[in-house]
């Protein structure tokens, strides 16, 4: 695997697959996951970590949905009802109950905000500091989609989601 300038050998010697991943820039390090596992590759030192179980157990996760990270050091894990911020500087947590349903929902950092799409519509949230951000905006799903099949952000804040219901694209 090569990113960036680095270049690294990475092994899966696990039966489990990661099924999704993200990239935190600022603190130059590949997140994998899937619905019950988590790893970390530092590109700079070239360390593969393996997160295990117990550790998502003790920060009170059942599933992880998503992962996105901030500027900030941020990790923002989507539970089935429950949104968690871990800071990797900090090594704190918190946690955040959301008044709109996470099943099925996708996350995303831009810029200084914290955006989850999914059946219920779009919530944002201005991402203050280190486990810091504001209650959410809520804009409901007004075009009464009931999938979202993915979510991107472009680099001038349109979110574009593709949904069962065809393109749907908001200013972020």
């Amino acid at each position: 695997v090569t990113f960036k300038g680095h270049s690294a050998d990475i092994h899966n010697k696990e039966s489990d697959r990661y099924t999704s991943m993200e990239y935190d820039s600022s603190d130059n390090i590949c997140i994998f996951y899937n619905v019950n596992k988590i790893a970390l590759y530092y590109s700079q030192s070239q360390k593969y970590i393996v997160l295990p179980s117990y550790f998502l157990s003790s920060l009170k996760i059942s599933t992880v949905l998503g992962i996105t990270t901030d500027r900030y050091s941020n990790v923002y894990l989507l539970d089935n009802n429950k949104l968690i911020i871990y800071n990797l500087k900090t090594n704190k947590v918190r946690y955040i109950i959301c008044n709109f349903a996470l099943a099925d929902a996708y996350i995303k950092a831009y810029s200084n905000t914290l955006i989850i799409a999914g059946k219920f519509g779009l919530a944002s949230g201005h991402i203050n500091g280190p486990l810091s951000i504001s209650q959410f905006k809520v804009a409901v799903n007004y075009k009464k989609y009931n999938k979202i099949n993915r979510l991107v952000i472009s680099d001038y804040g349109m979110v574009y989601m593709n949904t069962d219901k065809g393109i749907i694209s908001l200013n972020a």
